[in-house]
């Protein structure tokens, strides 16, 4: 790619404008590339603890409402409990599923 009077003429303005880095003499490229990575902030075994928690709550919550909806009769709150569990469920599935590849990376 062939720099044109004017890229070379805002590269030079950019050098001259830009401020220049101290020298540290404990933070040499050395020293630098010798740091380890930078791990994830959270371990990963306590996010998986809270989604295993979370969804033996879900399944006690969802068998007990099963368990003691009248079929013959529905009510709001029947509706309600329902809308708000499956909110819930569909909620944490798509927490878990996104932080589940999330933490590949």
């Amino acid at each position: 790619m062939k720099r044109s009077t004017e890229d070379i003429e805002f590269a030079n303005l950019l050098k001259e404008r830009t401020p220049k880095v101290e020298q540290n003499p404990w933070f040499t490229r050395k020293v630098l590339n010798r740091l380890p990575d930078k791990g994830n902030s959270q371990p990963v075994w306590v996010y998986a603890i809270a989604v295993c928690i979370a969804a033996i709550i879900l399944v006690a919550s969802w068998a007990y409402y099963l368990s003691n909806i009248n079929i013959y009769v529905i009510t709001v709150r029947d509706i309600i409990t329902f809308i708000s569990m499956a909110s819930i469920t569909a909620f944490t599935i798509i927490a878990s599923v996104v932080s589940m590849f999330s933490h590949e990376n």
